[in-house]
C-alpha cells in the first residue's frame, strides 16, 4: 500500500515518535510510506526518516491557521494515488478533515493521542472539532479509556473508532545488566503544567519534613524558552526554599532514554493528562518498576503487580506511593519489573502496533489506490 502520514512536525513528541515507529515498521513490510508535515524546524525524528528513504513533504505554518495546509495536503493527495491518509495530533486531524472536504476522495484515518480530563467538560472548541471526525472514514484513539469517553459522548461514532495502543521497540528497550540505584527516580516529559512537576516537588518536601528517605529526582524533557513563568521557575523555587536542590536534576532533552532507565530505580509519572504514555510503556520493557497517576489506561497497565498508581492532584498521596516503593525489597521491585516486561512483550510490541495499522488501511484502503 502506498500511505501519506500527516502530523504538525518531528520534533521529540510520543505522537512523533509513535508515527515514526508505525512508518519504519510498515516500509520494512514492503509498503510505501510519505510524510506531510507544516513545521519544519522540529525534526527531532528526521534522520530516521531519512534513514529508512521515506520521504517528507514539508511547508512551513506561518500562523495560527493557515487554509493554505489544507489546500498543499489536498493538492498532495490528489497528486498521488495512496490507499490511505493517516493524521495525528487535533490540529493536523483538522487540516486532513478539511483536505478530504475540499476534495480529497482518500480513505482518511483521523487519530486522537490525548484523553479528556475526567473533571472537565468538553468544550465546543472540542466538541466542533470532533464533528469533522464525521468526514473520516475510521477514528483511532490510543487508550480504552479515550475511546470509551467518546463513545459516550458521541454515540454515532462507534461504528468506526477503536484503539489501536502505543508500540514499544522491545530490542531497543530491554531489560540491562546494570545496576538499578537505590534512590533514582527518573521522569521523563516535557516541562509543562499538564506534566505536574510542581505536585512532584511539593511531594518531595513532604518526604523531608517526615524524615523520610529522600530519592533524587532526574527530570528529562523540553524546558520551556519562558522558563520565568513556568512550572520550572516554580519547582525551583520550592527547591531552594527547602534545600532540596541535590535531590532534583534537569536533564532537558535526551536521546539515551532506554540508559537513563537501566539506572533509575524507577520511572515517576505524575501526569495530569495522558492518552497512552510511550515511557510509561518503555519503562516496563525496560523492567523499570513504574509510579504513576491514576488516569487514563494507566492502572490498567500497571495492574497486577505491574507498578503502583496515585491521586495526581495530592502531593501527599504521591508522597505516600514513593514511601511505599522505596519500602520494597530488592526482590519485590524485580518482580514488579518482570511483570511489567512480560506484559509489554505481549501487548505492546512494534509489530502488535504495525499489524494493527496495517489490518485497518486494508479495510479503508482506497480502491483507486495501487
Amino acid at each position: 500500500m502506498r500511505l501519506l502520514f500527516v502530523i504538525d512536525s518531528l520534533g521529540s513528541g510520543g505522537a512523533q515518535r509513535q508515527m515514526t515507529t508505525l512508518a519504519t515498521g510498515l516500509k520494512a513490510r514492503g509498503h510505501r510510506v510519505e510524510f506531510f508535515i507544516y513545521h519544519p524546524q522540529y525534526d527531532h525524528f528526521r534522520s530516521e526518516l531519512d534513514q529508512a528513504e521515506i520521504p517528507v513533504h514539508a511547508i512551513e505554518k506561518q500562523r495560527r491557521f493557515e487554509i493554505s495546509i489544507p489546500l498543499a495536503l489536498r493538492t498532495q493527495i490528489q497528486s498521488q494515488s495512496y490507499d490511505a491518509v493517516l493524521a495525528y495530533l487535533r490540529t493536523p486531524n483538522v487540516y486532513a478533515s478539511l483536505a478530504k472536504l475540499l476534495g480529497s476522495r482518500t480513505p482518511l484515518i483521523v487519530s486522537e493521542r490525548s484523553a479528556d480530563l475526567a473533571d472537565r467538560p468538553v468544550t465546543w472548541r472540542v466538541w466542533a472539532r470532533r464533528q469533522l471526525h464525521r468526514i473520516a472514514d475510521h477514528v483511532v484513539v490510543n487508550s480504552h479509556h479515550q475511546r470509551q469517553r467518546m463513545e459516550r459522548d458521541l454515540p454515532w461514532i462507534k461504528p468506526k473508532i477503536s484503539t489501536i495502543v502505543n508500540g514499544i521497540d522491545l530490542d531497543t528497550f530491554a531489560p540491562s545488566s546494570t545496576q538499578k540505584a537505590d534512590n533514582i527516580l527518573l521522569a521523563v516529559g516535557r516541562v509543562s503544567a499538564e506534566k505536574n512537576p510542581v505536585a512532584l516537588a511539593q511531594a518531595l518536601v513532604q518526604l523531608k519534613e517526615a524524615n523520610a528517605p529522600l530519592p533524587t529526582i532526574r527530570w528529562a524533557g523540553r524546558i520551556p524558552d519562558k522558563a520565568s513563568n513556568s512550572p520550572f521557575a516554580t519547582i525551583n523555587a520550592i527547591l531552594e526554599a527547602h534545600e532540596l536542590t541535590d535531590h532534583w536534576e534537569w536533564l532537558g532533552v535526551r536521546k539515551d532514554v532506554p540508559s537513563l532507565l537501566a539506572t533509575a530505580s524507577a520511572l515517576i509519572h505524575p501526569s495530569l493528562r495522558e492518552g497512552f504514555p510511550n515511557v510509561i510503556c518503555e519503562a516496563m520493557a525496560t523492567e523499570t518498576p513504574v509510579l504513576a497517576s491514576n488516569i487514563g489506561d494507566h492502572a490498567w497497565l500497571l495492574s497486577e503487580n505491574r507498578g503502583l498508581v496515585f491521586d495526581p492532584k495530592s502531593p501527599t498521596a504521591i508522597a505516600d506511593t514513593l514511601q511505599t516503593f522505596f519500602t520494597l525489597s530488592q526482590t519485590e521491585k524485580a518482580s514488579m519489573g518482570a511483570n511489567a516486561r512480560s506484559f509489554a512483550a505481549q501487548q505492546l510490541s512494534t509489530d502488535q502496533l504495525v499489524s494493527s495499522y496495517e489490518t485497518l488501511f486494508a479495510e479503508v484502503r482506497s480502491p483507486h489506490g495501487r
